[in-house]
């Protein structure tokens, strides 16, 4: 019996029909991909993880075409900007966190 994370797994991931049953071998197959490999588009597709290998443009096409929208609608970009302060603040933590290593006597790794 697969372990209900497991189980979770297959459902979101490997398996696109949430009504159907989730076996034994889907769990399995999601554990044989599930280990933190990265994979390629084309490695992704011929895995059957994903359905094609498309552009971003591809993507918004589709997503309108679902939405049952104009393909051409436009897009709001809703990705937080990085302020200035975003910067300072980023850079000021990696540099207090690189001291504190140090200071703990153990090799700091180098960031840029």
């Amino acid at each position: 019996m697969p372990s209900r994370s497991a189980t979770i797994i297959a459902k979101d991931v490997a398996w696109p029909w949430p009504w159907a049953d989730v076996t034994t071998e889907i769990v399995e197959r999601v554990r044989s991909l599930a280990d933190g490999r990265v994979f390629t588009g084309e490695q992704a597709l011929q895995l059957g993880l994903i359905d094609r290998v498309g552009t971003l443009e591809d993507a918004r096409e589709l997503a309108a075409t679902y939405a049952k929208l104009p393909i051409k609608t436009p897009f709001v970009d809703l990705t937080p900007k990085k302020t200035i302060s975003d910067i300072i603040i980023g850079s000021v933590e990696q540099v207090v966190s690189r001291l504190l290593i140090q200071s703990a006597g153990q090799e700091a790794p180098i960031v840029r």
